[in-house]
This record gives C-alpha cells, structure tokens and sequence, in this order.
C-alpha cells in the first residue's frame, strides 16, 4: 500500500573537511584550538578562536606572508570585530569556511554565507567554499542558487561525490527526480561506500515511487554502516508504504535506539502505531518527537488526521 502518510526523509548534505597549513604558530593555535571547540559542540568559543585566527591574518605588516614572522601578538590590539576583520592572504580562507560552517550550525546562515563569500574572494578556485556556501543556500531554501555553488564545485573538481550528491538533493526539492537520480548515481559511482548518499537516492527513489529501488538502497546503507540510523529509518517508510506494520515498527526501534533525539523517527512509529490502533503507544510517540522539535507539529497533525480519516473510512467498508 502506498497511500499511508510518513514525514519526509531528511536528506544528507556532505560540508567540506578543511586542513590548514603553512600558516604562523600563533594564527593555528587559534585555529586549532577553534576546531576542537567546534567537534566539542562549542559554537560560539570555536567563532570566538576563528575570528581571532583571521584578526591575526588582517594585521600583517605590509609587504608581510602569511607564514611570516610580522604578526602582532594577540595581546597588542584587544578582542577582534568580528564583522570588521578582512583577511587578505589567500591562505586565510580555510579559517573563513570553518567559521562559516560554525555559524551555519548556529542558524546564521547571513553569517555564514557572508564568510564563505569572503574565503572565495581570496581563494577563487577554493571548492570547499563552494560546497559549504551550497549548503548554507539550500538550508535557506535557495536552491537555485545551491544548485550553482554545487555546479561550480563540479566543475572544479568532477570527481567530488559531495558536490553530486548535494546538488541531487537540490533538485530533488525543486521536484526534478530524474535529474537528483542522475547525481546520486553518479556519486555512489565515484564513493560507493558513502552509506549517506545511497539514503539520499533511496528516499528519492521512494519520492519516485521506485520502492524496490529505495528498498535496496536503505538495505545497502546498513551494510555500509549498520550504525546509520537513517538507513533503518528508511527501510521503515518503505515498510509501511507496504503495510508491513511490524517490521517497519522494528526499524524504527533501531533507528532511536542509535539515535535517540530522531524525531522523525518517534513521529512515523507513532503513526504505525496508530494504523495498528495502539493509539497509547502513537501518542506517547507523538509527544517524544514533539518534545525533541515542536516545529514539526502542524505536518505531524495533519498526517494524524490523514491517518485517522483512513482509518474511519476503513472501519464503514
């Protein structure tokens, strides 16, 4: 059966992962120590380090390298304007992107964007400005313009999987299938063993009503990582598109259990339940995903209508 209503698959958008080097000791103390703050979740103290990074950068002598020895000490001049700092060396723009992503994270997407900006201005042909800057713009809803970073990036790099895939899931959101087919297959050709991109073809292959198809990718995804949560949280909308009630219910179990903040996942069991009329356990379901994000409430009430208008409408057959 195909009719019975899911959320939607969230979809995965590959960042870029930055080395920095060649730059002074001072500048990669901030650096790093800015990406440590940030794998620790310290958004703000990992912006804070980035900013002084580039504060450094922006303060060169004239006629000064970056890497070069005519830096002024963090001490000689205050707490760095983070809306005033401009980097000029070329070798900045890593710093720039990781910021950018830091915000990003943080919901300022202006900032982030304004940062990746930035970093490509110094670095034109930098591809992970792209990439990032592609998704910074899709999460903004700005697909065609996603679409153009992601198309830049290709066009740098053809072989980068991350630009396909993100590009496919661009075009999957302004409702071009076959095209988000196209750069999904031609990312798992170039890294078939990103477990994340075979998820994004399966719930494009289910948007495509291709189910066996989506099927076999959510399967290939748990082979990959049978630690991904998303590839048992898609294998459980397939089976309950095929009203296999308990096994998708199986899966969802799964999926929590490795991640327990998923709230998509506590929202789809609880309408399984529903179909099943443990309408207890649907509403226990319903408020862990409510508590976890309380933005899905409006879709989830009405896919619980939906759910209840079938179910009334199959008890009068």
């Amino acid at each position: 059966m195909h009719t019975h209503p899911c959320l939607s698959v969230a979809l995965f958008l590959f960042s870029a992962t930055l080395a920095l080097a060649g730059t002074p000791r001072t500048a990669r103390d901030f650096f790093e120590r800015g990406q440590a703050r940030y794998q620790k979740g310290d958004l703000p103290g990992a912006i804070a380090d980035f900013t002084q990074a580039l504060d450094l950068s922006s303060r060169l002598d004239e006629g000064a390298v970056l890497g070069g020895n005519n830096w002024k000490s963090s001490a000689d001049a205050g707490a760095p304007s983070q809306s005033r700092i401009r980097a000029i060396d070329p070798r900045a723009a890593p710093v720039y992107v990781h910021r950018g992503v830091a915000r990003h994270d943080m919901g300022d997407f202006a900032g982030a964007v304004a940062d990746y900006d930035q970093a490509l201005s110094l670095k034109p042909g930098f591809i992970e400005g792209y990439i990032n800057r592609g998704v910074t713009r899709y999460a903004t809803g700005d697909f065609d313009s996603a679409i153009a970073d992601f198309d830049r990036a290709i066009a740098i790099d053809p072989r980068e999987a991350r630009a396909y895939s993100n590009r496919g899931n661009a075009r999957k959101e302004k409702g071009d299938l076959r095209g988000a087919l196209e750069d999904f297959d031609r990312a798992i050709a170039l890294a078939p063993r990103l477990a994340e991109i075979h998820c994004n073809r399966g719930s494009t292959r289910r948007d495509a009503k291709e189910l066996d198809g989506a099927l076999s990718d959510f399967e290939k995804a748990i082979q990959i990582n049978p630690d991904l949560a998303w590839g048992y949280y898609g294998r459980a909308l397939i089976r309950c598109d095929r009203d296999i009630l308990d096994l998708a219910i199986a899966d969802f179990n799964r999926a929590i259990a490795l991640d327990p903040r998923f709230a998509l996942a506590y929202a789809n069991r609880g309408l399984a339940h529903l179909r099943q009329g443990l309408d207890g356990d649907a509403e226990n379901d319903f408020k862990q995903a409510l508590e976890i994000d309380a933005g899905m409430k409006s879709k989830l009430d009405a896919h619980i209508r939906t759910v209840k208008g079938w179910l009334e409408r199959k008890r009068h057959r």
